[in-house]
């Protein structure tokens, strides 16, 4: 199973926030709808930086790396 670090940046301040999902997009469609508590004040978001991983276990320490 494929599993993706993303980055996203808003406009607004270019805030950056580092996420992990199955599907990059469609996570990105929920931050810009506003179903993340965090990013929903900072949006719109967009992906600038997405990374495969072969498991959420190694997309997790990715994700922390990056953070």
């Amino acid at each position: 199973m494929t599993v993706f670090v993303y980055a996203l940046k808003n406009q607004i301040n270019n805030e950056i926030y580092v996420g992990i999902a199955s599907d990059p997009e469609k996570r990105l469609l929920e931050h810009n709808r506003g179903k993340n508590r965090y990013t929903k004040a900072f949006k719109p978001w967009t992906i600038f930086f997405t990374e495969a991983c072969e498991s959420y276990a190694e997309a997790r320490k990715r994700e922390i790396y990056y953070k």
